[in-house]
């Protein structure tokens, strides 16, 4: 049998992912401008490092070391490449590309702060996708994610938002607020 010249990539087991979905989050979030629903950057941290010890979060590198993080020139607007790493076997998530945005819209011409932004938001949202850690926040979200039921697809409904907080509900240990 030859080996597949394919990537080996990191992937959270079905059944695994399916767990990690029914874990309740809702302390861990906050809500944006428009009302939506989101882990926090300090609760997805916390999440991942109780449930998923060996992973840590990553940025794509070019070559020569750095970070990528581009300016789109169409818009000048910036992304940056986020992946997730298995500390203990190297395997990784593919690249996700998370784009520097506000509220409502592309950032032109984004700074330092943004491309951060945009680092601290797409971790957030690859702990979800990769592992199911407050996946169902991001249902209904900015997608068209459907569930089938008995032959039948609906829209998935949107998860419940809680009041708005700027910070965690609860105090996460090791994080000073």
């Amino acid at each position: 049998m030859q080996a597949s010249n394919l990537p080996c990539y990191l992937s959270v087991p079905y059944e695994k992912f399916e767990e990690m979905c029914a874990v309740d989050v809702s302390k861990f979030t906050c809500q944006d401008q428009k009302g939506l629903t989101y882990l926090s950057w300090q609760g997805a941290t916390y999440l991942l490092k109780k449930y998923f010890p060996t992973l840590a979060f990553d940025l794509e590198r070019s070559p020569d070391g750095t970070p990528i993080h581009t300016v789109a020139s169409e818009a000048n607007s910036g992304y940056v490449l986020i992946r997730l790493v298995d500390t203990a076997t190297g395997l990784c998530t593919p690249s996700h590309f998370f784009p520097c945005y506000k509220a409502f819209g592309a950032i032109a011409n984004p700074t330092s702060y943004h491309y951060n932004t945009a680092i601290v938001r797409g971790f957030a949202r690859l702990v979800a996708i990769t592992t199911g850690l407050g996946f169902k926040l991001y249902m209904g979200d900015d997608s068209d994610i459907q569930e089938v039921s008995g032959g039948t697809t609906t829209k998935a409904p949107a998860a419940k938002a809680p009041a708005y907080v700027r910070k965690p509900a609860a105090n996460i240990p090791g994080i000073d607020y």
